[in-house]
């Protein structure tokens, strides 16, 4: 006799995406709901005695008015009335089956008790394996959740979820060549998720195979067009492959559909994919609408980090585009009020647009307390040289050559160096100051510096 399966029509309803520490893209809602996970989800019931428990009569019967309980939307009742079965018998089934309904009412943590009693009861268990995996992940705790995947596969469950999810598993902890294996084979079962396939993408991105990644996201995005995510992925991807343009486009494409979502057009990008387009008008010369973008990055919700709001607008003032820069910094000054004062970096290019507008006095004072605070701080050491520069020559000097030890700033140092001894007439010591430069970062340019100065040593 077939054992009726519990039929669970609408799993994962109203569950978020899964966030997992920004690496791979979360899973997307929409797989929770989709019918081909659900059907996977569950199944049906099909004994198999090294890998399912055998039921026993009483357990048939329990697990018939269970599935009348659910046919009739009575899924609270379904779990009492498991809950009390289980109260008189304990089986590996019955718990497996009580895991599957708290699943779907979003009981996650009771769903995961459930399923490792199961486990405990009946060790080699397959699909409480696999489902253990798929509720720790719902739960977000990603690490707990490859060891039970791990071991559903190991039981011989080749179903595509299992398998796309123990891809998403593997991308999520960096090991890109068996996420690439696994996501693969899980579309080669369920061809129709694009969850998997936009997996492959990431993990082809990830083996520096960016090319196909872009190439297959454009069938993603075909088959999902109105999920900005996938667009923002590829934005991504375009980005490290230098097509700035072809990045804007997508990121641009995401940002309308997500104020066509929500009616009103009062919905916006998240704080961090605003600034991600920002840097992009940045990298294209872009500085008007990178401002705009960055003041609607700065009153996005929930907070971007201070730390990336202020990356982007230290290239404007880098850049020496102030006038932009300023409504900038007086709306990170209103939002994080309460954290300006513990960023270093904040306040250097506060400091840098106070330099521009001829107000040295208090950018050389901050300058200095940033140093005091943090003796290794060559960017700021490298600020105030330049600044002191022939008004106080040796102490500019011995910044400079501080300044050379970060190197994130070392050939910009260097170069300062030079320039200052050489305006000094110390030529000797402005070649060896270019030399130095050079060995930083080979430059055509300085070569030609160099030459000149030793002959004007000589």
């Amino acid at each position: 006799m077939r054992v009726p399966a519990i039929l669970l029509l609408s799993l994962f309803a109203g569950v978020g995406s899964i966030h997992a520490d920004d690496k791979p893209l979360p899973l997307n809602c929409a797989i929770w709901s989709d019918p081909s996970f659900v059907a996977s989800f569950n199944g049906s019931y099909r004994p198999e005695a090294r890998i399912e428990p055998t039921l026993t009569s009483a357990e048939r019967g329990v697990l018939v008015d269970v599935q009348k309980l659910m046919a009739d939307g009575k899924r609270d009742d379904a779990a009492a009335k498991l809950s009390q079965a289980l109260n008189e018998s304990p089986t590996a089934a019955l718990f497996f089956n009580l895991g599957n309904v708290c699943f779907e009412l979003g009981k996650t943590e009771d769903a995961i008790d459930a399923f490792e009693k199961a486990i405990e009861s009946f060790p080699s268990f397959r699909r409480a394996h696999r489902n253990l995996g798929i509720a720790l992940i719902r739960a977000g705790r990603n690490d707990a959740a490859l060891k039970p995947m791990v071991e559903a596969v190991r039981l011989g469950d080749m179903d595509g979820t299992t398998l796309g999810m123990l891809g998403y598993l593997r991308l999520n902890r960096g090991e890109y060549a068996s996420a690439l294996q696994a996501y693969r084979q899980a579309q080669l079962t369920q061809p129709e998720a694009v969850e998997w396939m936009a997996g492959i993408a990431q993990a082809l991105a990830q083996l520096e195979r960016s090319a196909e990644a872009v190439a297959l996201l454009d069938e993603v995005i075909a088959a999902r067009p109105a999920e900005p995510s996938y667009l923002l992925m590829q934005a991504q991807m375009m980005a490290a492959a230098d097509r700035d343009d072809d990045a804007i486009v997508n990121v641009e494409l995401a940002r309308r559909l997500m104020r066509a979502a929500s009616g009103d057009g009062a919905v916006d990008l998240a704080a961090e994919d605003l600034l991600f387009l920002a840097s992009l008008y940045l990298r294209t010369d872009a500085g008007e609408r990178a401002r705009d973008v960055l003041l609607a990055a700065v009153m996005r919700e929930p907070a971007a980090p201070l730390e990336s709001v202020v990356r982007p607008l230290a290239h404007l003032v880098r850049g020496g585009q102030v006038e932009l820069a300023e409504p900038v910094v007086e709306a990170v000054e209103k939002r994080y009020a309460d954290a300006i004062e513990g960023s270093a970096d904040f306040l250097r290019t506060r400091a840098r647009i106070d330099l521009q507008r001829e107000r040295e006095d208090r950018a050389v004072a901050v300058l200095e307390q940033l140093i005091a605070k943090d003796p290794t701080d060559g960017e700021s050491q490298l600020v105030l040289a330049r600044e002191l520069g022939d008004r106080d020559p040796e102490r500019s000097a011995l910044l400079f050559e501080r300044a050379a030890m970060d190197e994130s700033v070392a050939y910009e140092a260097w170069v300062g160096l030079a320039q200052l001894q050489a305006g000094r007439g110390y030529y000797q010591r402005a070649v060896e100051a270019a030399k130095k430069a050079q060995e930083v970062s080979q430059n055509a340019g300085l070569g030609e510096y160099i030459e000149a100065l030793e002959k004007l040593a000589k």
